[in-house]
């Protein structure tokens, strides 16, 4: 008897032990698939980040992007404007009654041709046509 009582309380607990591992499986299951589901959560709520994150820096880019053409446009344009004011003013120059006013434009108009080879084939003409009246 004396080794029945041992296995018997060795029995009691282990069958003890098997009712509160299957009373914790449960809680633990849920505690694991409720830390599970909230991992997946977070992991979709930090793909939403980054993605939105990376359409933010797209936009900025474009932004940046569309900027730089528009300056780039603008600048053409005050060129544009500054060489019509010049090649106006020397067109002027060119008809005034002193003499150095007239060289002074001979001198803007070539300077202007140097600065602008599209321009070059209409500043020899307006040259051309100068010399002709003189």
């Amino acid at each position: 008897m004396h080794r029945g009582i041992p296995t018997l309380v060795r029995q009691a607990r282990a069958s003890y032990a098997r009712s509160r591992k299957v009373r914790a499986d449960p809680i633990k299951s849920e505690e694991l698939r409720l830390k599970s589901e909230a991992d997946r959560l977070k992991a979709e709520n930090d793909v939403r980040a980054t993605l939105l994150q990376g359409i933010g820096g797209l936009a900025i880019l474009v932004g940046i992007a569309v900027t730089w053409v528009q300056f780039l446009a603008n600048l053409d344009l005050a060129r544009e404007g500054q060489f019509t004011e010049g090649f106006t003013r020397a067109v002027d120059q060119l008809g005034s009654d002193k003499l150095d006013v007239r060289i002074g434009g001979i001198y803007a108009l070539e300077r202007i041709s140097r600065d602008s080879e599209r321009d070059r084939g209409r500043i020899t003409e307006v040259l051309t046509a100068f010399v002709r009246a003189s």
